[in-house]
């Protein structure tokens, strides 16, 4: 069993707490214990040189403490430096999961986008045969008045200008600004081209009587 097996048995962390903050924990404990020990050498070493002079044994018995303190000072040490390696590869570990799981967010998404494109592209097909539907009709109109009005010499704008008119208007859907509706502008030519007609006399049907 790895260090990191031993840590996360010996602290009996849930399976769901990264390896990195199982290890972070254990280092602070081990940390703490340094701190202790290290107190408890500078401690022994003050105290030392008045145990050589008034122990019988001349200070022997504080001298093998310290250096067991010193001798478990050394190994705590060596195990704060291996947890700090086994962290950082942890940590390692745990960003390029990360950043693959990520990456692979993504490219989940990507699918809607470029469903959402073709979404587009249809509708763009859609409306550029609607567009030459609305020539064909305003040629048509057109070609079917007995005469024009003089505002509307050259026609309705719809019948060269239905595109940029549609994509006018699409830009402003999608900006949110105000912009006037092709069935508007149609009504408005289409009212325009018949206001002729009550400039011109017609004339009488047969069977009708003169004024």
């Amino acid at each position: 069993m790895g260090i990191l097996q031993s840590i996360r048995a010996k602290l009996g962390v849930s399976p769901e707490m990264p390896d990195s903050a199982a290890l972070t924990q254990a280092l602070g404990e081990k940390l703490r214990e340094v701190n202790r020990i290290d107190a408890d050498i500078l401690a022994l070493e003050r105290r030392l040189p008045l145990d050589v002079i008034q122990n019988p044994d001349g200070g022997e018995a504080s001298s093998r403490e310290l250096a067991d303190l010193k001798s478990k000072q050394d190994r705590l040490t060596a195990t704060c430096d291996a947890l700090r390696r086994e962290n950082a590869e942890a940590l390692a570990r745990e960003r390029a999961a990360e950043l693959a799981a990520r990456w692979n967010t993504a490219e989940e998404r990507s699918g809607t986008v470029i469903a959402a494109a073709g979404k587009v592209d249809a509708i763009i097909e859609s409306l550029a045969d609607a567009i030459v539907e609305l020539r064909e009709a305003v040629v048509t109109f057109d070609s079917s008045l007995p005469t024009r009005a003089a505002d509307y010499g050259y026609g309705s704008s719809l019948q060269s200008s239905a595109a940029s008119f549609a994509s006018a208007k699409l830009r402003a859907i999608v900006t949110r600004e105000p912009v006037t509706s092709l069935h508007t502008i149609a009504e408005n030519d289409v009212a325009v081209a018949l206001r002729a007609r009550l400039l011109t006399k017609e004339p009488k049907q047969s069977g009708e009587k003169a004024a």
